[in-house]
């Protein structure tokens, strides 16, 4: 079987907000969402993004697809640097990269009927004559199960899961080779959820699509995707195959992320790790390992060097100096409690 190529890599990407304005009193200040952070994905391949709210996935996805201008790094889609191109050809990139955000009702336009959003791509980028266009929206719509008369009325008139799948049925319509799913299961029930991911591996096995999956759903990450990274404050700190991530998690930000997961049999059921202390601020982070002071293993070196990545396999690598050191106590107990189902 031939290696598939890569579709999108991202090298050293930082995007660095401003905070406030520099004064003779005050140093320009920035909130560092998205530090230093590089990845790739080939055609067909499906990169699962995890972490806590605010530690930067979403800024990373739009980032990718040059709704923000990078602060540094590069950002290269089929080996072109999306940074250094033209208007023009920018625009007739971004037809193959599209998104799904993550509030369906902000990302539609209410003056608008969902079929007239839906069609609204294929006109922009004058695809076809009027008829295909009519008919390909049709289908695509019928694909997500948007059928009678909901293609003709406005979002307020839909729930929140019918927003979504137009949503979904907006960025699938211009057939792209990227797609930023930014929590796109977040407005739907469970039965819809399986139809929405049965969908998206169809359109990928068809299409060689490749997606960038941003989710707090970890049994949906673990289902759908291939390789998973996992972000907390701006960068970074594992990345593995989704068997090295779930089965053999290196880093102890990832163990307590995933004994925060409910599992209905007991005997699999894992202890919980309850992180002590508040996330740090973005704008003036830790100096060291951006974990160390959550961190229940932390040292001095911790609080004053970075730590590099340390391959555990050859697919595994684990941003943290004790990683891979057995026997290893912690220097302050962690919060552990038993996880249990309430009725």
């Amino acid at each position: 079987m031939p290696e598939l190529r890569w579709l999108l890599e991202i090298r050293h990407l930082k995007k660095y907000f401003p905070v406030h304005r520099e004064t003779f009193f005050k140093k320009k200040r920035f909130l560092k969402a998205v530090d230093d952070v590089s990845l790739t994905i080939r055609e067909g391949e499906t990169i699962g993004l995890v972490g806590e709210s605010g530690c930067g996935k979403s800024t990373l996805g739009r980032t990718v697809l040059g709704l923000y201008a990078p602060t540094s790094g590069e950002v290269f889609f089929e080996g072109e640097r999306i940074n250094s191109m033209d208007k023009k050809r920018f625009r007739l990139t971004r037809k193959n990269m599209q998104i799904i955000f993550q509030d369906p009702y902000a990302a539609l336009n209410p003056r608008k009927t969902i079929f007239q959003s839906v069609l609204a791509p294929l006109e922009a980028f004058a695809l076809g004559n009027k008829t295909e266009r009519r008919e390909r929206v049709e289908q695509i719509l019928n694909y997500v199960e948007i059928g009678g008369d909901m293609p003709y009325r406005y979002p307020h008139e839909l729930s929140g899961g019918q927003r979504q799948r137009a949503v979904i049925a907006r960025a699938f319509v211009l057939n792209p080779r990227l797609v930023v799913c930014d929590e796109p299961m977040s407005s739907l029930d469970v039965s819809i959820q399986s139809q929405i991911l049965n969908l998206m591996k169809r359109f990928q096995r068809e299409q060689k699509l490749a997606y960038l999956f941003i989710s707090h759903d970890l049994s949906v990450v673990r289902y759908l995707c291939d390789r998973v990274l996992v972000m907390y404050l701006g960068k970074v700190v594992e990345t593995g195959i989704r068997e090295d991530i779930f089965d053999n998690p290196g880093h102890p930000y990832t163990r307590a992320l995933l004994s925060a997961v409910l599992d209905i049999d007991e005997k699999k059921r894992n202890s919980r790790i309850i992180l002590q202390g508040e996330v740090p601020s973005a704008v003036d982070p830790p100096q060291g390992c951006h974990f160390c002071t959550r961190c229940a293993y932390a040292t001095k070196r911790c609080y004053t060097e970075e730590p590099d990545f340390i391959s555990v396999s050859g697919t595994h690598h684990v941003a943290c100096f004790h990683t891979g050191i057995t026997g290893m106590k912690p220097l302050r107990k962690p919060k552990v409690e038993l996880t249990a189902i309430t009725a």
